[in-house]
């Protein structure tokens, strides 16, 4: 008598048919050294992976890359609008430190200040994680 393979849903268990004694014996999946033969209708196939942009987004989804991701954003635009504005006054022939060029961000570009101020006030919760 050959074993029949009967899976459960509950926690991944395959339960096979014993031909000896016609006892149920539990293994784990991969777990059993007997040979058995599986019943095509009862035949359990694991999920196939899913697609890498699916499993990229689920990485992206998790609370730590979305806020590094976030955090990663508004610097790079801070530090652009800094380069702009530098960029913008060498053109001019005047030069511009970084100092200078977050003091007029903060006074006249109400964008630069609201990532900047963003980013001020997330600073300190962000030790606290």
């Amino acid at each position: 008598m050959t074993a029949l393979v009967v899976v459960r849903n509950a926690g991944g268990f395959v339960v096979a048919f014993g031909p000896a004694d016609g006892a149920y014996q539990p293994c784990l999946p991969n777990g059993c050294t007997s040979s058995v033969e599986t019943d095509p209708t009862l035949n359990f196939e694991p999920p196939p992976d899913p697609a890498p942009i699916e499993q990229i987004r689920a990485i992206e989804r998790t609370p730590e890359v979305a806020d590094a991701m976030q955090r990663g954003s508004r610097l790079v635009a801070l530090a652009y609008a800094l380069d702009d504005l530098i960029r913008v006054a060498a053109s001019k022939g005047q030069t511009v430190t970084r100092t200078q060029a977050h003091a007029w961000a903060m006074a006249n570009d109400t964008n630069y200040k609201t990532l900047y101020d963003a980013e001020q006030t997330i600073k300190p919760l962000r030790a606290l994680v």
